[in-house]
Parts: C-alpha cells; sequence; structure tokens
C-alpha cells in the first residue's frame, strides 16, 4: 500500500477517535450501561467485595421481591471490568461515572493496535490496514468503545489472546503461550459469552498444531471454567436468575425452533445487524467477496459458525441488544478487508480517487447509522444532579418513572426503590423511609394526583425537551439540534 492511501486512512481513523471523544461525554441513558456504573460503585464501597451480588441502589433492607419492579440483582456478568472500574475510582478518589466509559476507550485502542499486528502477520500489511478501516468506523464499536460495558474488554482479550498465541506457534516462546493464557481467561470474565470466541481459536490452534497435549489442554479448559462457575453461582444466588422477567422467558437460551428455523424477521433483523451496523453496506459487499476468497481458511470459516451459535442459543438475546454481535466484528472485518484488497488489486486506475471516495461513503454510512445507538435521553442526569443538590447522602429516594430505569439514581448518588407508572395509577402504598419522590415522564402535561397532593410538596419541577432523542441525521445529532421528547421532572417531600 503506497503512502498516500496509509496517510488517508489514517486520517479517516483520526476521524472515529474523534466521534469517540463525543460520544463518552453524552448522558448515561442505557440501563444496563446503568448497572454497570451501579456494579463498580458498589464494588468500590464494599472494599472491592467481587461477589458483592445486590446493586447499591437497593438497601439491603429494602430489597425484598414484593418493593422491587421488576427484580434488579444483576449477577449475570462476571465483574472483572467493574472490578478495574472500581480499582481506578479508588485510586484516583472519585465516584465519575465516566471511568469506565474511558477503560472502554483504552480497551477499543489496544485492541485495534492488536488486531493489526495480528493481520498483518497473517494476512498481509494491506488487508491489515483496511481492517483499521472497516474497524473504525464500525457503527457497533462507535457506540459500544464509548459505553460503561464489559464488550470492549472482552474484545481486547480475546484478540490479546489471538495474537500473543500467534506469536507463540511463530516463536515457540512460552512467555507468548503464558500471555496468551491470561488473555484467554479474562475473555470469559469480562463477558460469560465470550467464551464462543474459543471455537475459531480452537480451529487456529489445531491448525498449527494439531495434536492434543497439556498445554492445549490448559489453554481451552481453564478459560472455560470460569464462565462454568459464574453461571453456576448466579443459578443460585437470587431468585429467578440471569432473565431478570418474572415470567421466566427463554431470553438468554434462545428458541432455536421458533427464530432460526420459522421466522424470516430474525433474519432481516441479524442482516442489518451486519449491513448497516458493523460493515455498512459497502463493507457488506466487500465481506461477501472475502467469505468466497477464505472458503478454506478454517480460522476465519470457523467464525461463522461461532456466530450461528451464538444466535441460536443466545437467541433473543441477539434479537433485543446489538451488543451480543460485538465479538463477531473481528472476524467481519477480516474478511471485510481481505475482498476490498482483492478488488483494489484488479483496478488499473483512478485507484487514490475510488479510495477516497469508498472511505467517504464509509464513514458517512458508519456515521449515520451511530447515531442512531447514541442518541440519549438527558432527563435523567437533570433529576439526578438535582435530586443530589435537595437531599443528604442518607436519604432515600422512591422513583416513579414510565420504565424503572436507575440512571436518575446513578447521577443522584442515593439509594431507594425503582417503580413505574402503575405505583401511581393504583395508588400503592409509599414506603416510610422515603424522604422524597422523584416523578420522571415523557409527557409534558403531568397531572399531579390527589393522593399525593395532601401529603407532598412540589420541591422542584420542570418541564421540557430532555427526553430521548428523535432521529432527526447524523449532522444535526452531532451538532445538538434533535428534537427530543418532551419530559416532566418533580421532586416532592412529605409535608
Amino acid at each position: 500500500m503506497d503512502c498516500f492511501s496509509k496517510w488517508t486512512i489514517s486520517i479517516f481513523f483520526v476521524f472515529t477517535l474523534l466521534i469517540r471523544l463525543y460520544a463518552i461525554q453524552l448522558p448515561v441513558w442505557n440501563t444496563k450501561e446503568a448497572f454497570q456504573i451501579d456494579l463498580s460503585r458498589n464494588l468500590k464501597k464494599q472494599h472491592l467485595n467481587i461477589f458483592q451480588s445486590k446493586v447499591s441502589f437497593i438497601p439491603e433492607h429494602l430489597s425484598s421481591q414484593a418493593d422491587l419492579n421488576p427484580p434488579y440483582p444483576w449477577v449475570e456478568d462476571f465483574p472483572l471490568f467493574h472490578l478495574l472500574a472500581a480499582v481506578v475510582m479508588k485510586l484516583i478518589n472519585t465516584d465519575n461515572l465516566f471511568i469506565g466509559r474511558v477503560l472502554s476507550f483504552i480497551f477499543f485502542l489496544l485492541g485495534t493496535v492488536l488486531l493489526y499486528r495480528f493481520t498483518s502477520g497473517h494476512y498481509g500489511e494491506n488487508i491489515a490496514w483496511w481492517t483499521l478501516v472497516f474497524w473504525g468506523n464500525a457503527p457497533l464499536l462507535l457506540t459500544y468503545s464509548t459505553q460503561f460495558l464489559a464488550e470492549m474488554g472482552m474484545l481486547s482479550s480475546f484478540l490479546g489472546t489471538l495474537y500473543f498465541i500467534s506469536q507463540y506457534f511463530n516463536t515457540k516462546r512460552y512467555g507468548y503461550y503464558w500471555a496468551a493464557l491470561l488473555c484467554g481467561i479474562a475473555t470469559p470474565a469480562f463477558r460469560y459469552y465470550g467464551v464462543f470466541l474459543f471455537l475459531p481459536l480452537l480451529f487456529y490452534w489445531w491448525k498449527h498444531a494439531p495434536k492434543i497435549n497439556f498445554r492445549m489442554i490448559c489453554f481451552f479448559i481453564l478459560p472455560i471454567i470460569i464462565p462454568y462457575l459464574w453461571l453456576r453461582y448466579s443459578l443460585t444466588a437470587v431468585e429467578n436468575p440471569i432473565t431478570m422477567h418474572q415470567n421466566y422467558e427463554n431470553w438468554h437460551w434462545g428458541m432455536w425452533k421458533l427464530y432460526l428455523w420459522d421466522s424470516p424477521f430474525y433474519y432481516e433483523i441479524m442482516f442489518t445487524r451486519f449491513s448497516q451496523y458493523i460493515l455498512t453496506y459497502i463493507g457488506f459487499g466487500f465481506f461477501i467477496i472475502g467469505i468466497l476468497l477464505n472458503f478454506r481458511d478454517l480460522f476465519l470459516v470457523s467464525s461463522l459458525l461461532m456466530m450461528v451459535l451464538s444466535m441460536g442459543i443466545f437467541t433473543v438475546g441477539h434479537h433485543n441488544h446489538e451488543y451480543y454481535q460485538v465479538k463477531f466484528i473481528p472476524f467481519l472485518v477480516i474478511l471485510a478487508s481481505s475482498g476490498t484488497v482483492y478488488i483494489f488489486g484488479k483496478l488499473k486506475y483512478l485507484k487514490r480517487s475510488i479510495l477516497v471516495t469508498i472511505l467517504t461513503v464509509l464513514f458517512c454510512l458508519s456515521l449515520g447509522q451511530a447515531y442512531k445507538l447514541l442518541r440519549y435521553d438527558s432527563s435523567g442526569k437533570v433529576l439526578g444532579k438535582k435530586l443530589a443538590l435537595y437531599s443528604n447522602p442518607t436519604d432515600k429516594i422512591l422513583m416513579i418513572q414510565d420504565v424503572p430505569d436507575p440512571v436518575v439514581l446513578i447521577y443522584s448518588q442515593r439509594q431507594g426503590w425503582l417503580k413505574n407508572k402503575s405505583f401511581l395509577q393504583e395508588k400503592m402504598k409509599i414506603p416510610q423511609e422515603a424522604s422524597l419522590l422523584g416523578i420522571r415522564f415523557v409527557f409534558s402535561q403531568f397531572v399531579f394526583p390527589d393522593f399525593l397532593k395532601n401529603k407532598y410538596t412540589v420541591l422542584w419541577q420542570e418541564s421540557g425537551p430532555m427526553g430521548r432523542q428523535h432521529k432527526c441525521g447524523a449532522i444535526k445529532f452531532f451538532f445538538g439540534n434533535c428534537h427530543h421528547d418532551t419530559s416532566t421532572l418533580m421532586i416532592l417531600k412529605p409535608h
């Protein structure tokens, strides 16, 4: 690849980094991210007790199932990422909720280096450079590399495993093996479903050392023990584990027949995730070519099998949440890059013009899809800051919202209950321990219920466009011109 192409790709990659710096400072609105933030804070407050299973905004004496709707004990994830965030918070003596976002960004940068080193060593420098293009512009990574989630930790650990084990086979130095084993253990420790990534690793190992020995057994058995033990713990630690649904839906364990066999809509969703939110439509075309070119590469082909297994076992998870597909990205971008290099190798004229055109269109498509995932609701931050101002650290808050969401309690650093709007409609009993009442609804004309007027006084109230941002185009979004839903926020105090 000539110097012009490298500089052009580098400039576009820097643009993607600048977008991430913008996304890091956006308010938290994702409930999953809010849980991760609170887990890290709880670990810090509990002297880094990694087996703490109740989140801190639910005081122990208020955490009965009757008080919660829905049940919120969160033991699904082995909290390695939360432990790292807690350690950093403790070292710099802060509870800043953006610590985890910065950690995710650092893991993204680390994963970028590891992916480039591995790809350049196995598939050539040209493919490695194009891998940076698709990796940096993947809309899912534009979002989740700046979220307080463990996905980037899992992905970077896997890429570290892949790179170090490749170096071990090349040099036969045992230091690389132990580094690969450590990264391999960390992969499912960040997210237990990272264990799926060991399927292509198995094919990669077998290609370079086709015999079973003690090192191979340790490499593939030790990392699997961690998610097994953690899942076993989570299945017995709390009532109704993992699913977080009172009706025991097959949220994690999937429904093979309903989705994979009988539902074309499921495949339409997965096509959208691959084509729009990972590779974009341009990259998806090169991805198809890459499959045809690498059909004999067991490492890359087995990654496709891994994707099918993951989407089958965690069917509804893949259906509902895009972050389940983050672990597919390294394989998809390598295949797409392989197809891109092949096409460029066939071009005789206008290579630079076509390069700039592809990068520009790819960047615009990526930006256009990423903002859909980055859209946020600032009302939780506004109300949380006001609650911190109007309450004491020991106060317990009863939060009534359209949907129970811990974001307000995260920003206010307070404890209490989470209730939905049915609490007001059914005139449920208010806990005596509640020092304040917080109300957060996504509409402007909030009718103050009569049964509250007799008991509570309004300390603060505000209504305005603070809710979820609407779809309005990426450019308007990044310049703050998107329309927000109108939210009504209130803080009430007993007479």
